[in-house]
């Protein structure tokens, strides 16, 4: 398979040069767990257009805002998360999940947002604002549509707070960490395979990607490979991911 490419894009986050990166990203787009239990019994049907439309949909979602490892690594995989570098629990407790969550919760990220200093441990008392964000509903997205068990949540949770990232209180989850600058991604499905009940999807992604340090994005482009299944919870399907791989396979 392809090997990734990536490039530092220096101080594009701001201003002009930040929308006119977006745009180039744009236009060059356009032309161009193994889990605790299976998410069913039956095999993996053929998808149709509204199922594709979808597994699209969730993918642009994961790609732009799932970070690369300081190692160059873009990769995750349920299985071993505890002991990955990228904390995937870090990237749903944020603003700039890599979840879509208008698909699993009714609360607007306006309503997660706060403009005082009085979260529970006082991390914001220098930011003076925060973000709270259901337990029930991240941990709902970590154990369903991450496959991640309850003993790997807890783990990563407990790291989360060791680091300053984010941390949870009864029933919510906070975080000071405002992770708002937008990203952009294009994503080309390729094929998808049906094996047993997942599907083996391939696909071309071409993003830009916040980093963490000295205000850059980082443009990664080439194919990627993802294991998902369509999964039933409650009577409704979610796309759910038990591992994603970029460059070489």
């Amino acid at each position: 398979m392809q090997k990734i490419h990536t490039k530092i894009v220096r101080k594009l986050l701001r201003g002009t040069a930040w929308m006119l990166a977006a745009a180039m990203l744009m236009i060059s787009a356009a032309s161009c767990h193994s889990g605790e239990k299976p998410a069913s019994d039956e095999p993996a049907k053929v998808l149709d257009s509204r199922e594709e439309a979808s597994l699209k949909a969730f993918l642009v979602s994961f790609v732009k805002r799932y970070p690369v490892s300081s190692d160059g690594k873009w990769e995750y995989d349920c299985s071993s998360a505890a002991g990955a570098e990228v904390n995937i629990m870090a990237c749903l407790v944020t603003p700039a999940s890599c979840a879509d969550w208008t698909l699993y919760s009714d609360k607007t990220e306006e309503e997660c947002f706060f403009e005082k200093s009085d979260d529970p441990k006082r991390w914001a008392e220098e930011t003076y604002v925060y973000f709270r964000y259901d337990a029930g509903t991240v941990d709902f997205i970590a154990r369903e549509i991450f496959n991640l068990t309850q003993e790997t949540i807890e783990s990563l949770t407990q790291r989360g707070e060791r680091e300053g990232m984010f941390y949870r209180q009864e029933d919510s989850y906070y975080t000071v960490r405002d992770d708002t600058q937008e990203s952009f991604s294009e994503v080309t499905l390729l094929s998808e395979a049906a094996v047993g009940n997942r599907y083996q999807v391939e696909f071309e992604a071409d993003t830009l990607l916040r980093t963490d340090e000295n205000d850059e994005l980082l443009h990664i482009s080439g194919r990627c490979r993802a294991e998902l299944s369509l999964k039933s919870v409650d009577g409704r399907e979610y796309w759910s991911l038990y591992s994603f791989k970029a460059g070489k396979m």
